[in-house]
């Protein structure tokens, strides 16, 4: 038996990353980019997003995290429904989300040096999911789901690129909802069900599991905090970033990095569960009386 070089199926893009060589003077091109592709470069690579109201990008890119990896993340708002017809030369991949439109598409293309992930939305939508947290929801308020949410950090992180009055009062109506105080109960909530689980397990002497799973409450209880900071992201990744960039008086830098890191975990995984489970119960504290 041989072995063969494994290929890179690519499903979507046009292949300008299938080789080594255009992967790597892709990076750098990233790394050493000037300013983000505008909206005038994006109408001229794809003109049938010209009737677009507002058009921002958002990611890694706009916040200074950029990598040799990074995509180019942008948001392309419509007055009406978007028809499949109308998009000629952009692949689509279909999303349902819960508003009375039910379908939105993220469009896979190329700008510049980047590729680009272009999703595409109606006004309707954005303004049907910020009124939903008018006021505080109740039982019967449809939950966001997964592109909803992720929607909705990207709305408040958005950086303009056309329609810069548009997304201005968005921003302010949705930083200015019940939002955040909801995403923030919702991960409280989350982390509770761990605190219990951490217990449980210490009660068991499994150490291990109970210090992966204060690790994981720790995460939850931290992406509460921040909710109530105004930052609504799921990114696990950029987590520590986030931490710094929110500055929260509850949690210095030190403590976060800590538990992130699992400092000091190797030695005595229990005694490391049993202190952060204890610092997750004060982060819960702090949302409880910030959110008051």
């Amino acid at each position: 038996m041989e072995f063969e070089e494994p290929g890179l199926d690519l499903l979507f893009g046009s292949g300008r990353e299938a080789s080594e060589v255009q992967r790597k003077n892709m990076g750098e091109q990233r790394l050493n980019a000037g300013a983000v592709p505008g909206h005038a470069e994006l109408v001229a690579s794809y003109p049938e997003l010209s009737s677009a109201i507002c058009t921002f990008a958002s990611g890694s890119l706009t916040q200074g995290w950029a990598h040799g990896k990074s995509d180019l993340d942008l948001f392309v708002v419509f007055q009406d429904a978007v028809q499949k017809s109308d998009l000629h030369n952009l692949e689509l991949l279909e999303v349902r989300v819960s508003t009375t439109d039910p379908v939105s598409w993220i469009a896979l293309g190329e700008l510049g040096q980047y590729r680009a992930d272009i999703e595409l939305w109606r006004e309707s939508q954005i303004d049907e999911l910020i009124e939903r947290f008018s006021s505080s929801p109740d039982k019967y308020t449809v939950r966001p789901n997964y592109a909803e949410q992720d929607l909705l950090y990207r709305l408040s992180q958005g950086v303009s690129l056309a329609g810069d009055t548009w997304l201005a009062q968005r921003k302010e109506t949705l930083l200015a909802s019940a939002y955040g105080p909801w995403l923030a109960e919702s991960q409280k909530l989350d982390a509770e069900g761990m605190l219990e689980d951490v217990e449980g397990l210490l009660m068991s002497g499994d150490g291990e599991s109970a210090a992966l799973a204060a690790h994981r409450g720790f995460s939850m209880a931290l992406h509460a905090l921040l909710a109530l900071y105004g930052d609504y992201s799921s990114s696990h990744k950029w987590l520590y970033r986030r931490l710094v960039a929110a500055a929260p008086t509850e949690l210095t830098l030190a403590e976060g990095w800590a538990a992130l890191s699992m400092s000091g975990c190797d030695g005595a995984p229990a005694d490391w569960a049993g202190k952060t489970a204890a610092l997750i119960q004060r982060l819960l504290t702090a949302v409880e009386k910030r959110a008051l």
